[in-house]
């Protein structure tokens, strides 16, 4: 039961924080909540909002707390995480683009080359001469 209550609070707590701030929300959050329902096995949702303020108002005041150059930092390494993980992801676009590019080029631009063999009847050969076909020889 009271997982239920902890994971709608945190659910509720790390929707309204900036996302650069939420894992590390998260973690803080989710052992602060673990150790007073620890400490209160009978817990209920009012006594949890009661004991810690609504979400939203906890998420706020964890962001708050933190100085403005903590905040940068965060929010530098935040963007910096989201523009390597669209680079990358870029690059696999493009890699696969270039296959089908490449594969739909080959299979339209494919050389076929046929053959064709005439038999030319140049008459018969008399009986009893040898006839020399690719290196054998063949008597008639």
């Amino acid at each position: 039961m009271n997982d239920r209550i902890i994971s709608k609070y945190l659910k509720t707590a790390t929707k309204s924080c900036p996302s650069a701030f939420r894992k590390r929300l998260k973690v803080d959050l989710y052992n602060s909540l673990c150790s007073y329902a620890e400490e209160n096995p009978d817990l209920t949702e009012a006594e949890l909002i009661a004991a810690f303020g609504e979400p939203s108002a906890y998420s706020d005041e964890y962001v708050a707390a933190f100085s403005d150059d903590e905040k940068l930092k965060m929010i530098k390494k935040n963007r910096l995480v989201r523009w390597l993980i669209a680079t990358l992801l870029g690059i696999i676009a493009l890699t696969g683009i270039v296959i089908a590019a490449a594969t739909i080029y080959d299979a339209f631009n494919t050389e076929y080359y046929y053959f064709e063999d005439e038999i030319k009847d140049e008459g018969t050969f008399p009986k009893g001469e040898e006839i020399v076909l690719d290196n054998e020889i063949w008597l008639e």
